[in-house]
């Protein structure tokens, strides 16, 4: 009994010194969003997901919060070591959805990974949108249709957050089947023409559980046996590892927006004009990568290179045995970040909850 009363204390005091770093980055117009990323779950038992709905809980007691945000990969690529049913893949999922938005009681952002859909390998997005719907947002987030990419908008902070789906499909009946790492003509409309169709002076906030600067480096021969939800079969290996084929164009897209310049692609029938626009692209937030990275415009770290105009954020897995730099030492078991985004001093500030550091930098 004492071992366990020390350990909630400790919890305890991890979330108290957390609320006093958020508030000391605050300011009267600042939003604070818990993020959780790459929890690979196994099922609703799982001991990470139990920590992360108890560090949101007591934090949501203790102060204020405007959102919470998921960047995807939920569960632990259950269709390539287990015969796990589709139907049993959505339930997973909605009870992770569930709880947290329960322990929360704010909007939920869900952006899907690469392991969120069929054998949970193979994304679809309407079999993503049977499990999210319209259940967790509270009414913030405009989608067009079905699709798994939306945006919403914080009209006090002149700020619209724009969420973008990739992989955007899957080739499951293929000979190897795929997902599909790209954009996609649609979205990439979508994001030029309605997504960036913001007030002229809004900054732009993007989300992406792949970094845009995400690469496949290792060799190309080998496969795995993978699960499709009602059989099983092989796939390349560097399929399943993921880059994204049409980056450059959205790379251009956002480019255009920051500079407020037009942009056109008479290829895929794509046009806008942001030359009325004086707002900026201030940060893209990612996971996928399961270590902290941090990139301003430009940076490079090892192979890994910024390209954007602003900086790419990526925040570590929240189930730390999977961040090599933190696994072998490990306090709380967890690793969360609380975006703390303070529109007066063009500052965001990436405060720990759990294992890990915090983080910060001012936008342009």
């Amino acid at each position: 009994m004492d071992a366990m009363l020390n350990e909630q204390e400790k919890y305890n005091l991890e979330v108290e010194d957390t609320i006093e770093k958020i508030k000391l980055h605050s300011s009267e117009n600042s939003l604070v969003i818990p993020i959780f990323t790459d929890l690979h779950a196994r099922s609703e038992e799982d001991a990470v997901l139990e920590k992360t709905v108890m560090f949101l809980d007591k934090l949501s007691n203790g102060i204020a919060l405007d959102a919470v945000l998921g960047l995807g990969d939920n569960l632990s690529m259950l269709g390539r070591k287990y015969h796990v049913s589709n139907e049993r893949i959505q339930s997973l999922l909605s009870n992770i959805f569930d709880r947290v938005h329960h322990a929360t009681n704010v909007p939920l952002l869900l952006v899907h990974g690469n392991h969120d859909g069929i054998g949970t390998d193979f994304f679809k997005a309407d079999f993503w949108y049977s499990v999210v719907g319209e259940k967790y947002d509270q009414g913030f987030v405009q989608r067009e249709g079905n699709s798994a990419y939306f945006y919403l908008d914080y009209e006090k902070q002149s700020m619209r957050v724009i969420a973008l789906s990739v992989p955007c499909g899957s080739d499951i009946n293929d000979t190897d089947p795929t997902p599909i790492w790209a954009f996609g003509q649609k979205q990439l409309k979508w994001l030029a023409e309605k997504a960036l169709d913001v007030p002229a002076d809004w900054d732009v906030l993007v989300l992406c559980h792949v970094p845009f600067f995400s690469e496949y480096r290792g060799e190309r021969e080998s496969k795995l046996a993978v699960w499709l939800g009602d059989r099983e079969t092989e796939a390349f290996k560097c399929n399943l590892c993921g880059w994204i084929d049409d980056r450059t164009a959205a790379e251009a897209i956002l480019w255009a927006y920051h500079e407020g310049k037009t942009y056109e692609d008479q290829q895929n029938g794509i046009c806008a004009d942001f030359s009325n626009k004086s707002g900026k692209l201030i940060a893209c937030l990612s996971g996928h990568k399961h270590i902290d990275m941090f990139l301003q415009p430009g940076e490079a770290i090892g192979l890994d290179q910024n390209r954007l105009p602003c900086a790419q954020v990526v925040t570590a897995s929240t189930d730390v045995i999977h961040n090599k730099p933190l696994r072998d030492n490990i306090r709380y078991g967890v690793s969360l970040d609380v975006l703390v985004l303070n529109p007066e001093e063009r500052k965001m500030a990436f405060i720990r909850l759990g294992d890990g550091e915090d983080r910060q930098f001012h936008y342009e």
